[in-house]
């Protein structure tokens, strides 16, 4: 049987190489036009772990995240220092898809300005 903190580490490895999906994204194209965004992933709540357990293994990722509401019950993960128009969108697209690959069950929040 895995432990907690064996999961854990799974768990952060798993953000670390979506991280660097989304960071290859936007270092092989780093145009940064069009409209300035909150493009941002929606992680859906882990089992096993307490939200604010989720939120300080985002923060060990080096990436900020907080409580999602309403319909919502996961987190809205903040895309890091990638631009703030079209890089940001392919960061965040990119970092959903590889965590939809490692079987996280996620969505996409788009806003613009």
């Amino acid at each position: 049987m895995i432990t907690k903190a064996e999961r854990k580490e799974v768990w952060i490895d798993q953000i670390k190489t979506a991280i660097f999906a989304a960071g290859n994204a936007v270092k092989y194209n780093p145009e940064d036009n069009g409209t300035c965004n909150f493009d941002s992933v929606m992680v859906k709540k882990e089992k096993g772990f307490t939200y604010d357990e989720i939120i300080a293994m985002f923060k060990e990722c080096g990436l900020y995240a907080y409580k999602g509401s309403g319909w919502n019950k996961g987190w809205i993960v903040i895309p890091g220092n990638c631009g703030q128009a079209n890089a940001r969108t392919r960061w965040a697209e990119a970092f959903k898809k590889s965590l939809e690959r490692q079987g996280f069950e996620t969505s996409m929040y788009y806003q613009c300005d």
